[in-house]
């Protein structure tokens, strides 16, 4: 398997990083725009704004990766931008510790 030097990680609500990683969700909006492109890590935030997370074991850990393939500005939401992913993996190993 092939990773490259640096890898990135984006956290996400849980509710919808898991959406992200089963391939439910194509995009996740910000605030900010990027021009990286690539391999990103589904981290699952602790905040539950959007609802809890999946599993409580998923809080705070990475669930899988997916590839970022283009961002792009939100047509609904004035300053915020979609970031579009392809290819999810969900991690379904049992958590270490």
């Amino acid at each position: 398997m092939f990773f490259p030097e640096t890898l990135r990680a984006l956290s996400i609500a849980g509710p919808y990083a898991y959406e992200i990683a089963i391939g439910y969700k194509p995009s996740e909006g910000r605030s900010w725009k990027t021009s990286f492109r690539g391999l990103v890590l589904l981290h699952v935030s602790r905040s539950q704004e959007y609802g809890p997370s999946q599993s409580p074991d998923m809080v705070s850990a990475i669930i899988g990766a997916t590839e970022m393939y283009d961002c792009q500005p939100n047509l609904t939401y004035a300053g915020y931008f979609d970031h579009f992913m392809r290819y999810p993996v969900l991690d379904d190993n049992e958590p270490v510790g």
